[in-house]
């Protein structure tokens, strides 16, 4: 363990003398920092349908823990949480389809 953090200390702080190994230090590093890339949602290439699609699980967690935090009784939260998903749903829908109609118009 002490080997890795004498590494690091070597790569963050080079000296002109040990440059060889610092350097050496700094490409054990390198690489063990991309061996797993991590891809964000914006570099994965998705259509208007997949955005669409995105905010379906997005209002069902909104939903589910919403009424779980206001229902009273355990047994109504399934079907409280249903309307409230389809209610978020279509009204963000109809927001959008308004928005581009507007959009549309002035254009």
């Amino acid at each position: 363990m002490s080997g890795l953090l004498a590494q690091f200390i070597a790569a963050l702080a080079p000296s002109a003398a040990g440059h060889a190994a610092n350097s050496h230090a700094a490409d054990t590093l390198n690489v063990a920092a991309t061996a797993a890339p991590i891809r964000s949602l914006a570099e994965i290439p998705m259509s208007g349908t997949h955005h669409m699609l995105l905010i379906l699980p997005l209002c069902l967690s909104i939903a589910i823990v919403y009424k779980t935090l206001r229902c009273e009784n355990l047994r109504d939260i399934p079907a409280a949480a249903a309307i409230l998903w389809g209610t978020i749903v279509v009204g963000m829908y109809a927001v959008g389809v308004g928005l581009w109609a507007l959009f549309s118009l002035m254009v």
